[in-house]
């Protein structure tokens, strides 16, 4: 997911994330996970994620850490 910098801090993410949450509960998932980058780690454990653990992806040639964020459903 990712909002466009003109509508962050509008509450476009949070809405979202809460409709793709609803979705995952209409189908019965126990939990919902997502690789997200540093940048957005601090908004998924303000919506109540958890860190789950630190993930190395390659993109281009380039090395990116990104964090693997769960939340029980």
């Amino acid at each position: 997911m990712y909002v466009s910098k003109d509508f962050q801090r509008c509450g476009v993410a949070s809405k979202l994330l809460a409709a793709i949450e609803q979705k995952a509960k209409e189908q019965n998932n126990p939990e919902i996970y997502s690789h997200v980058s540093k940048t957005a780690k601090g908004f998924f454990l303000k919506t109540g994620y958890e860190h789950r653990e630190d993930i190395k992806d390659m993109y281009k040639g380039e090395l990116f850490i990104n964090a693997l964020m769960v939340k029980k459903l």
